[in-house]
């Protein structure tokens, strides 16, 4: 029911960015191209990035704070107990 709902404005907006001249060129067509298919788009252009990381940048100041300031804050989770180990993840 819901996805008759959504269809017919998924296939207007795929239409219309159709209609963009070079909007999709270098991508291999798929379902994706019909519908919401995020999946298929990914399997289909996916490919593997096998040079040095050295495009990256550094983290900027606000990161840096931020970061340290979610340190901050897991060490006090830890020590009142708050925080779950279970769904605790590697940052």
């Amino acid at each position: 029911m819901v996805s008759t709902l959504i269809t017919p404005t998924v296939k207007a907006i795929t239409e219309e960015i159709n209609t963009c001249s070079g909007v999709w060129q270098g991508f291999i067509s798929g379902n994706w191209n019909q519908e919401i298919d995020v999946r298929d788009f990914i399997q289909k252009n996916y490919t593997l990035y096998s040079g040095k990381e050295t495009f990256l940048s550094s983290p900027t100041d606000s990161t840096i704070k931020l970061w340290n300031l979610v340190g901050e804050l897991i060490k006090e989770e830890r020590k009142k107990r708050y925080f779950r180990y279970r769904y605790q993840s590697t940052i």
